[in-house]
């Protein structure tokens, strides 16, 4: 199986694991990293992988197959990025959760000049990517006349990375909960863009998408985390979308629960949850080795994509 050479750029804890799951698999070659922040220094050492030394470069300079692009979940931080990967002839595949599901006007100039150059990019992960949009739109194949789809992401967060934890809140007060929500800093990242991707799945044209949030507390002071609701509504009043999102540490419950409202009605259920860290190395893999085989070029989306499996295949 020839292996696809990956340029990774960005080495925070996302960009590390997928250092090191990819330095023990034979699909993924990374030869090179760029981050500033640990420009110099060992990603082998750094990251706690097998393999040669490879120093960081503070930027991109070596080219790659695949750029894959693991720094922040707002497309202004990662477009220049992405524009600098395609001006180089690369394939890029992104974690920013934001460009999922994007199409503003650098976004269609990006797409234009991959095209030109037959080259891909793709924004995905295990959320959004997979959980909350990718996988009800494939279990909904099974079901006529939808009315409706539910997506329940509830996570326990205490296995999660420490980012993690602070993103949502955990061991806030409850004015800095609120001042965090306000100043957008709280939340998960996507939650829209998920619905987006739903709405034109099921050729539902939405009125109105709104989202809001609560902190997660057992006794109203000590703050665990955060609940996300997303709807989608149609110019009738009907909710046809609503993603539900909550992530704390020590839930009591954790799962991913889909519920599609149609004939016949259909209900699925992760009982304890995916693990989003590993998820999200396990998604990036496919969608890395997918998107260099792909053939296609522009701003893809996973409805562009053939469908993928947990062997690489």
């Amino acid at each position: 199986m020839k292996p696809v050479y990956v340029s990774l750029i960005g080495f925070g804890q996302i960009g590390q694991m997928l250092f090191r799951k990819w330095s023990a698999l034979p699909q993924i070659r990374v030869i090179a990293v760029t981050d500033p922040a640990y420009a110099g220094q060992d990603a082998c050492k750094i990251a706690g992988a097998a393999g040669e030394e490879m120093i960081i470069q503070p930027e991109l300079k070596t080219p790659a197959e695949v750029a894959v692009i693991a720094t922040s979940s707002y497309p202004e931080d990662v477009l220049p990025l992405i524009q600098k990967c395609v001006a180089l002839d690369m394939s890029v595949v992104t974690t920013c959760e934001e460009l999922f599901y994007d199409r503003c006007d650098e976004v269609r100039r990006i797409a234009k000049d991959a095209e030109m150059r037959g080259i891909a990019v793709l924004a995905g992960g295990i959320n959004p990517g997979y959980l909350m949009d990718f996988l009800p739109a494939i279990l909904s194949g099974a079901s006529m006349n939808v009315r409706s789809v539910t997506v329940e992401r509830y996570q326990d967060a205490s296995n999660r990375r420490t980012q993690f934890q602070r993103k949502i809140g955990a061991g806030l007060t409850m004015p800095e909960f609120e001042a965090a929500v306000n100043a957008g800093t709280l939340r998960h990242a996507g939650l829209m863009q998920s619905m987006k991707f739903l709405a034109d799945v099921f050729g539902w044209e939405l009125a109105s998408m709104t989202e809001e949030f609560s902190p997660v507390t057992d006794d109203g002071i000590h703050i665990r985390g955060v609940r996300q609701l997303g709807s989608g509504k149609l110019a009738d009043g009907r909710e046809v979308i609503t993603l539900d999102f909550l992530a704390a540490v020590g839930e009591p419950e954790p799962r991913d629960r889909i519920v599609i409202d149609g004939d016949p009605r259909l209900e699925s259920c992760i009982k304890g949850g995916l693990n989003g860290d590993a998820g999200t190395c396990a998604v990036m893999t496919s969608l890395v080795r997918r998107v260099a085989a792909c053939g296609q070029s522009g701003f893809l989306t996973m409805r562009d994509l053939p469908l993928f499996s947990g062997n690489g295949v």
